[in-house]
């Protein structure tokens, strides 16, 4: 929150490892997170959207830093979408129930 593109993008091409990008994309899917508008919290497919589309603009912008941090950024995508799941649904993600023996028959 208020860092200027400059800086980011200085950040983002002095680093070929790809950390200061995944710290960067960390800090912002925690802000997606926890931002708290006029209306409210962002609805989970927003956040979730708008971590995606940054992170592939990113990828655009600096290719060679898609192969170091893709998983990770993944990681920290699916981390997002549970966590606005959470959120949205009370502090419960809904799961399939154990397939057991009874099922297979």
């Amino acid at each position: 929150e208020n860092v200027s593109m400059n800086v980011i993008q200085a950040c983002a091409r002095g680093d070929s490892s790809g950390k200061s990008l995944a710290a960067i994309m960390d800090r912002f899917g925690y802000y997606l997170a926890t931002y708290e508008g006029k209306k409210g919290k962002l609805a989970s497919n927003t956040a979730i959207s708008y971590f995606r589309n940054v992170k592939l603009w990113f990828f655009d912008e600096h290719p060679h830093l898609r192969v170091p941090t893709e998983l990770n950024l993944l990681k920290q995508g699916k981390t997002l979408e549970k966590h606005c799941l959470k959120r949205d649904n009370g502090g419960f993600t809904n799961k399939a129930p154990p397939c057991t023996k009874a099922d297979l028959r």
